[in-house]
């Protein structure tokens, strides 16, 4: 999958050398070499826009948003955008719902925090999102990556904001013989991402 990133080809003939669709990842509060599944994120996306915690982000979901906004301006002007959040950047992205002018045209949300845990009231965060949305999470009992989330969350959130339901399994797996840096197998992301992705370089290739 090169291609979501980049398309060295169509730099080589003059035209926009901007990526095919824009990736933009929400990280969660952890730090990335300390959340697995966040680090599989950066790996995978190494060329993505990341929105990461800054000195007075937290809990702030509006500043959040904001700099989601900024984030997904970033982008060329007519690759579609693909947001990837994490923890309490779900929790973000559902704010930005409400509030944010830049449209998202797909998203996946992993693992989303707690809202009770930042006190966070219910009544900020009902928006639905108005693009193709997955909400993955850990099913059959809480993960030990997300210890909070558990499955009537997961399945409550996904009704409401508007998501497809698709199970983490145990997220991404570090083999014993992996080579260095490689990015961890994780099957159950690799497939929601490949559901949001192949509209959207229909969509780019369209407008290409």
């Amino acid at each position: 999958m090169a291609e979501i990133v980049s398309d060295a080809a169509r730099s080589r003939t003059g035209r926009t050398p901007w990526p095919l669709v824009h990736i933009v990842v929400v990280s969660g509060l952890s730090p990335v070499d300390s959340d697995p599944w966040q680090a599989w994120l950066e790996t995978r996306f190494p060329q993505a826009t990341w929105v990461r915690p800054q000195d007075g982000d937290w809990p702030d979901v509006d500043r959040w948003a904001e700099r989601i906004d900024q984030a997904l301006a970033a982008g060329g002007p007519q690759a579609p955008r693909l947001v990837l959040a994490h923890g309490f950047g779900a929790l973000a992205v559902i704010r930005h719902a409400a509030v944010g002018r830049e449209e998202i045209s797909s998203a996946m949300l992993v693992t989303p925090a707690q809202p009770r845990r930042f006190g966070l009231e219910a009544g900020r965060l009902v928006n639905r999102l108005s693009c193709p949305a997955t909400l993955l999470a850990p099913l059959g009992g809480a993960h030990e990556e997300s210890p909070w989330l558990q499955d009537n969350d997961a399945v409550d959130w996904a009704v409401r904001w508007g998501c497809t339901l698709s199970d983490a399994g145990r997220g991404p797996v570090r083999h014993a013989h992996a080579v260095p840096g490689a990015t961890p197998p994780w099957a159950e992301a690799e497939a929601a991402l490949g559901a949001h992705m192949a509209p959207l370089l229909v969509r780019a290739r369209a407008n290409a």
